[in-house]
């Protein structure tokens, strides 16, 4: 029986050596490529939800200095942009408009955008809220009720009774 011996192995050790490199490389390729990966999508989270936060700051604004004279006469289905607005920081934009749904009912419509330093969109978000008038029913027995005695101080002043 013949066996075969191969005495001749100059060049595998080369071989062994350049096939691990390329493995290796390719693990840390895809670790990278991983890594870059999840920095953008955290960043686009980021972008997402200041523009949430801007698009929210439309409702509350307008809720919050309601224009009763040209809101509340607005005709029913009419529409009114309110204008478009920087949230604190020139990169962030909001965008309201107030739809008059019925006599009582309004949408307050709110769109949201950040923006990179060139003007470039990088995201954009929508809030809505329905905002209903509601009017105040007092009785008034007199101009002014009082619970406690009242006390005045000075002399620059005249109280009438009647």
């Amino acid at each position: 029986m013949r066996q075969s011996h191969v005495k001749n192995e100059r060049g595998m050790a080369l071989a062994v050596a350049i096939f691990a490199l390329v493995v290796i490389g390719a693990l840390v390729a895809g670790v990278f490529y991983a890594s870059s990966l999840e920095l953008r999508s955290g960043r686009n989270s980021i972008y997402a939800t200041q523009a949430e936060q801007a698009a929210e700051t439309g409702p509350m604004t307008v809720l919050a200095a309601w224009d009763q004279y040209a809101l509340n006469n607005m005709a029913v289905g009419g529409n009114t942009l309110i204008g478009t607005y920087t949230a604190g920081r020139p990169d962030l934009t909001y965008k309201v408009d107030v739809t008059r749904l019925n006599d009582q009912l309004f949408l307050i419509s709110s769109l949201g955008a950040r923006y990179d330093a060139s003007g470039a969109e990088l995201a954009r978000n929508s809030v809505a809220t329905l905002a209903r008038l509601s009017f105040v029913k007092a009785t008034a027995k007199a101009a002014v009720t009082v619970t406690k005695p009242v006390k005045f101080n000075g002399n620059s002043f005249e109280l009438n009774g009647n």
